[in-house]
């Protein structure tokens, strides 16, 4: 083999060992994500659940228990699960993992099937950037949200206006 032939093939290998691990990346990042949505929508739910069924307790138990304050704790459940809901951020979350999952599986299908036989190297620096670029706004994201819980006045970050 020529030199020109064996650097060619060790750069084609190398290219591929880089998508590979790329791709491998994106796989893993897109289940991460998809995981979370799930767990933080779960939570959400459970937390309505738990809420309407203490409302249903407390409206049963309201004309039979004795102790007033035990229906008063229980009808106090819905609004600590609303609370815990907003302080917790569950539909924020899930909506951000998801899209993110989203932004994951559409890079992945990029890598795996839409790559040119061109330029591949640049191709694959495309998407390894953009890949970066999805982690940085999904931080971004997360901490505007987040602040703007914390801090009334920045309540026009949470909203995007």
């Amino acid at each position: 083999m020529t030199d020109e032939v064996k650097s060619s093939a060790a750069e084609s290998q190398e290219i591929s060992a880089r998508i590979a691990k790329l791709e491998g990346e994106l796989s893993a990042v897109q289940h991460e994500y998809d995981q979370r949505g799930t767990n933080n929508s779960r939570m959400h739910q459970t937390l309505i659940i738990v809420s309407l069924l203490a409302s249903v307790a407390a409206t049963c138990m309201a004309p039979t228990v004795e102790p007033r304050w035990i229906v008063s704790v229980i009808a106090a459940i819905p609004g600590l699960g609303v609370a815990l809901s907003q302080q917790l951020h569950c539909v924020e979350s899930a909506n951000l993992h998801y899209r993110h999952a989203q932004a994951a599986r559409s890079l992945l299908t990029r890598l795996r099937y839409e790559l040119p036989r061109e330029n591949l190297e640049d191709e694959v620096a495309k998407i390894a950037k953009e890949f970066r670029s999805n982690e940085e706004e999904l931080t971004a994201k997360w901490e505007r949200v987040t602040l703007a819980s914390l801090h009334p006045r920045n309540r026009k970050t949470r909203t995007g206006t």
